[in-house]
C-alpha cells in the first residue's frame, strides 16, 4: 500500500502549547491586577456608623446613615493598615462581597468592639437588641437570639473590651441608660453595674470610650445627659473592673471641653487617649485634635482642621503615627468629602494626605500633593495599560505561529492510497546514475509509529546531495529511521533492475519519494544513487 507520511513533530507542538500556556497565564494575570485595581473603591460616606480596630492593622466599618438620611444596608468594608497609600486612593476592601458576609445586621447607630483575642467583631446597640458577632477568619457572623438582661439599646452608646478578662463593657447600656452593662462573649451572659454617680438618673450618652492598657481601665470623655436639657460632660471618667469603681480623673493641658459625637482611640500601646472632631452643645462643628498623655494624664492640642473637614458621627483609627478619621456628618449633612480618609500625623503634628508605616514623606494637607496624586494614579493606569497591551501582543504573537504551524501541517496532508498533492518534485530518477525530477513511491505500512532516528550528514554527504537538485524531501516522522529507509531504496532498486522491468529499458519510470525524510536519509538516500 502506497502512502505519503504527513509531517509531525511532537517538539514543535509542545513549545507552541507552552507558549499559549505562559500567554494565557499572562493575560489572566494582567486581569486580576486590573480587577484587583478597580475593586479598591472606596465605600459611600456614611455616618453613625459601627467601627473597631484590629490590633493596629485593619480598620472594620459597619453599617451607617447613607447621604439623604436613609438607612444603610448591610455595608461592611474593612481598610488596611499594614501598608502605606494615600488618602485619594486607600486601599480599602468590600466584605459583603463574600457570600459568608451576606447575613450581616443592618441599620445604624449601633457600637462595635474587638474580641480580647482579636479573632472576632463584636456589634451592639442602635436599634439592635441583640449581639451580632462576626468571625474574622470564616468570614461569618453569628447573632445571639438572646438579648443580654436589663439591656437598653438605643444612640450613641459604645461598645470597649477589657482586653485582660475579655469582659465588654457598655456604658449605659442597661436599665434605660442608668446602668453600664457587662457582657461576656464567651459565655453570652450579662449584668448590670453602676454608672458613675454624676450621671444617676440620666444616662449617657454621645461619648467616647477606650482601653487604656497603661492604667488597665476605661477611660470616657465627653457626651450629653440623657435628659430634656442635655448636659454636657466635658470631664475624664474612669472605671477599673479590678475593683468595680468609677472616679473622675483630673488633667491638665488644653481640654477638648465640652464635646459630643465625637471619636476617640487609644495610641502608642495604650499610652495616649486621641479625640478628633465632634460638636458641642451650642451645636457649632468642630474640627480639633487633642492627644492626652496617660502617664502623665496632660492634654495637647493639635492642629486643627479647619471647618471644611471638621465633622461629627465618624470612624477613627490610629496605627503607629498615623491617626485616620472617614465618614460623619456636618450638622446631619453627609458630602462626597466625607469620603476621603483624613490624616493626622502624631509624630510631625500635622494633617497630611499620605499614610505612612514609617511616618516619614508627610505631605501637608492642601499642599501641592494633588499633583503627585494625579500623577501617581496616572502612571499606575498607564502602568495598567502597558501590561494589557503586552499581555495582548504576546497572545497575538502566539496565534499567529500557532496558525503557521496549521498551515505547515495542512500542507503536508496526504491522500491514503495515492500521492500528496503538495509535496513538492526532487531529483530522484534512478537510472545508471542519470538524476531526473521523478518521485519514489515507498510501500509504508500505515500504523507505523517507530521514532526516527538522526544522523549527521559528513561533508562528503553534503556534497553528494548538492548534485541532486534544489528540492529536498521532508521528514519522515513514523519510519524507524535512515535504515528503514534504505532497506526501501534497496528494494525499489531490485524491482527496477528485474528482468520484466528491464524490458522496458527505453521507458522513463517516474516514482515518488516518501513525503518526509530526515536530513541524514537525504544524505544516504544520496550516497546509495550515486553509487
Amino acid at each position: 500500500m502506497l502512502r505519503d507520511i504527513p509531517y509531525t513533530d511532537n517538539n514543535t507542538h509542545r513549545l507552541h502549547s507552552s507558549i499559549a500556556s505562559r500567554s494565557l497565564v499572562f493575560s489572566f494575570l494582567v486581569f486580576e491586577l486590573i480587577l484587583a485595581f478597580v475593586s479598591a473603591e472606596a465605600p459611600t460616606p456614611v455616618s453613625k456608623m459601627a467601627y473597631a480596630t484590629v490590633d493596629e492593622s485593619t480598620l472594620y466599618v459597619q453599617m451607617g446613615i447613607l447621604p439623604g438620611g436613609t438607612m444603610s444596608t448591610n455595608a461592611f468594608y474593612s481598610l488596611d493598615l499594614q501598608s502605606n497609600w494615600n488618602a485619594a486612593n486607600p486601599p480599602w476592601k468590600n466584605l459583603v462581597s463574600s457570600s459568608a458576609t451576606q447575613q450581616a445586621p443592618s441599620g445604624f447607630g449601633p457600637s462595635m468592639t474587638v474580641s480580647a483575642n482579636n479573632q472576632n467583631l463584636i456589634i451592639w446597640g442602635g436599634f439592635f437588641s441583640n449581639i451580632s458577632t462576626y468571625d474574622i477568619e470564616t468570614g461569618s457572623w453569628s447573632v445571639n437570639t438572646q438579648s443580654p438582661a436589663n439591656s437598653s439599646p438605643q444612640m450613641g452608646l459604645k461598645a470597649v473590651t477589657d482586653s485582660s478578662s475579655g469582659l465588654v463593657y457598655i456604658p449605659s447600656g442597661a436599665n434605660q441608660g442608668n446602668n453600664m452593662m457587662e457582657y461576656n462573649p464567651t459565655t453570652g451572659a450579662s449584668r448590670s453595674l453602676p454608672m458613675p454617680s454624676e450621671f444617676a438618673g440620666y444616662g449617657l450618652a454621645y461619648y467616647s470610650v477606650v482601653w487604656s492598657t497603661q492604667r488597665n481601665s476605661i477611660l470616657l470623655y465627653g457626651g450629653h445627659l440623657i435628659t430634656a436639657n442635655y448636659s454636657a460632660n466635658e470631664q475624664l471618667f474612669e472605671y477599673k473592673p479590678s475593683t468595680s469603681t468609677w472616679s473622675l480623673v483630673n488633667t491638665t493641658g488644653q481640654s477638648p471641653g465640652n464635646v459630643e459625637n465625637h471619636c476617640a482611640v487609644a495610641a502608642n500601646g495604650g499610652a495616649k487617649m486621641v479625640v478628633f472632631g465632634g460638636q458641642n452643645p451650642a451645636t457649632t462643628q468642630l474640627g480639633g485634635i487633642y492627644i492626652l498623655d496617660i502617664p502623665s494624664l496632660t492634654w495637647v492640642e493639635g492642629a486643627d482642621i479647619g471647618q471644611a473637614l471638621s465633622r461629627s458621627n465618624m470612624a477613627c483609627t490610629v496605627s503607629g503615627d498615623n491617626f485616620v478619621a472617614w465618614g460623619g456628618d456636618r450638622f446631619g449633612e453627609i458630602s462626597e468629602a466625607m469620603g476621603t480618609p483624613v490624616i493626622y500625623n502624631l509624630k510631625s503634628n500635622q494633617w497630611t494626605t499620605q499614610y505612612s508605616l514609617s511616618g516619614a514623606d508627610v505631605v501637608p494637607a492642601g499642599s501641592s500633593n494633588k499633583t503627585k496624586v494625579g500623577a501617581a494614579i496616572g502612571a499606575s493606569i498607564g502602568a495598567l495599560v502597558m501590561l494589557a497591551l503586552i499581555g495582548y501582543f504576546v497572545f497575538r504573537r502566539t496565534q499567529r505561529s500557532m496558525d503557521s504551524q496549521k498551515d505547515i501541517e495542512s500542507s503536508s496532508a496526504t491522500n491514503v492510497g495515492g500521492y500528496s498533492e503538495k509535496t513538492p518534485p526532487i531529483n530522484t530518477d534512478i537510472k545508471e546514475g542519470f538524476v531526473s525530477d521523478t518521485k519514489v513511491p515507498i510501500d509504508v505500512a500505515p500504523d507505523s509509529t517507530a521514532p526516527r532516528s538522526q544522523h549527521p550528514t559528513d561533508g562528503k554527504e553534503a556534497n553528494k546531495q548538492s548534485n541532486l537538485g534544489t528540492s529536498s524531501p521532508r521528514r519522515l516522522s513514523t519510519l524507524s529511521g535512515d535504515q528503514e529507509y534504505l532497506e526501501q531504496l534497496s528494494q525499489l532498486e531490485k524491482r527496477d533492475k528485474s528482468p520484466d522491468r528491464r524490458s522496458n529499458g527505453s521507458q522513463t519510470r517516474r516514482s515518488r519519494t516518501p513525503s518526509v525524510v530526515s536530513s541524514s536519509s537525504q544524505s544516504s538516500q544520496q550516497g546509495l544513487l550515486n553509487k
